[in-house]
């Protein structure tokens, strides 16, 4: 297999861990945004119910404020917080999902529904109570009043002393009844109704029994005055009472009851997203621990996968790399006996060796080549040597034979100078003899 292949191979195998923990972390963050989505949901309902919530606690809250002063104010707050509420409920019904939760729902907004009829029922009632306080007992009170002050002044004027001891009775009366009235009209309870009632019953008797005894026209007529005027007081406190106790038994049986039921059933619906809230957040926590562990353990698999390969393959590199240069280094120092490693090999360090073997093959026959010329060479020399040696020789040889010739030649040439003098000595003697 080829370096390029093997490399690549060990690439690619990283990059299929890799994408494993890329499709690991892509699936664990789609789980982890599903739940988030989710939770998100599970919030934005918890959100919706709390609205729900503190509108109704805001709503129930004016409502006490009403009834303690009732004003346009507190009526259109209540108004407005009810209705509120009320859309906080249709949100939070577009938003549950489960038809247990949608039941729910639902009952809080016929609920609703009921206490804002129910409050503006007691308004109703509550207009009756106020205008019956302004219009009837707060102005037959004070007329009773002034129709007995005139009595008891008459009565002091004619020094009628028990005329004006009895008014003055009459008089405590009312004012103790009007106490009493005013009483009941701030608390509502039952025994301070009864001892209205009681005191009512006593003033008109008493009015009645010390009108009775008047002899005076006048004082007669301010009395009988008295007395209507203190029946009709009765007739309208007892019609303030109706009113009271609509409005109170509204209070009791519509607003108290559904305030504490809407409360409930929030809470249970609470519970409920709650509840869901904590299995989402744990499955969320799973799951992300989840992916963080294996994705840890695959990254860390990549990671040594990696490492081995990158360990493995640098070595399958880098092992015969360096075993051939160290060859190449041997063979361009000149050892070629060395042997070339990896030439078996189908990579590119095979080709790499074959390259360095036939570079070594082109060393070792240039070497051959070089000794063979410097064999030519010393060859040639030796036959030049032995060409000059010989034309030295012959050279001396035929310097010898021409010495010698010629010292041959130089005694020849002497001897005949010798035999030449010889000869012209003899001849001169021959010639001096004859003359």
């Amino acid at each position: 297999m080829k370096i390029s292949t093997k490399v690549l191979t060990g690439f690619l195998g990283i990059i299929g861990l890799l994408a494993i923990v890329a499709i690991l972390a892509i699936n664990s963050l789609s789980n982890i945004g599903n739940g988030f989505v989710s939770y998100r949901e599970l919030a934005m309902q918890t959100n919706e119910s709390g609205r729900i919530q503190s509108n109704m606690m805001m709503a129930r809250l004016f409502v006490e404020n009403y009834l303690l002063s009732a004003s346009e104010e507190n009526i259109a707050i209540v108004e407005q917080r009810v209705n509120t509420t009320l859309e906080h409920a249709t949100n939070l019904m577009n938003e549950v999902d489960s038809d247990e939760k949608k039941a729910i729902v639902e009952s809080i907004k016929t609920n609703l529904n009921d206490y804002l009829v129910a409050f503006r029922k007691i308004t109703e009632f509550q207009n009756i109570r106020d205008d019956l306080v302004v219009t009837k007992l707060d102005k037959l009170g004070p007329a009773i009043g002034h129709k007995l002050s005139s009595i008891i002044k008459d009565a002091k004027y004619a020094k009628d002393a028990t005329t004006g001891y009895n008014s003055a009775q009459t008089m405590r009366q009312l004012l103790v009844t009007r106490l009493f009235v005013t009483q009941y009209l701030d608390t509502n309870d039952e025994a301070t109704l009864k001892r209205v009632k009681f005191e009512l019953e006593e003033f008109v008797d008493i009015a009645m029994y010390h009108g009775d005894m008047l002899e005076n026209k006048v004082q007669r007529q301010a009395s009988d005055e008295a007395i209507k005027l203190g029946q009709e007081y009765q007739k309208a406190f007892m019609a303030t009472v109706d009113a009271i106790l609509s409005r109170n038994d509204l209070i009791s049986n519509e607003l108290d009851r559904i305030g504490p039921e809407v409360a409930q059933a929030i809470e249970t619906l609470n519970l409920e997203v709650n509840t869901e809230q904590d299995t989402v957040g744990l499955g969320m926590d799973k799951t992300i621990n989840d992916n963080i562990s294996s994705t840890a353990f695959i990254s860390i698999a990549a990671g040594i996968a990696g490492a081995v390969a990158a360990f493995f393959i640098g070595k399958g590199i880098s092992g015969p790399v360096i075993n051939m240069t160290s060859v190449m280094q041997e063979i361009s120092h000149g050892n070629l006996e060395i042997d070339v490693p990896s030439l078996n090999r189908k990579d590119e360090v095979g080709e790499m060796a074959d390259a360095v073997q036939v570079f070594k093959d082109g060393m070792i026959e240039r070497q051959t080549m070089r000794k063979e010329a410097e064999d030519e060479r010393i060859a040639g020399d030796l036959r030049q040597k032995k060409r000059e040696e010989t034309a030295e020789k012959t050279r001396l040889e035929k310097e010898a034979s021409e010495r010698k010739e010629r010292e041959e030649n130089e005694a020849k040439l002497a001897r005949l100078t010798e035999i030449t003098g010889d000869f012209e000595a003899k001849v001169g003697l021959i010639v001096k003899s004859v003359s």
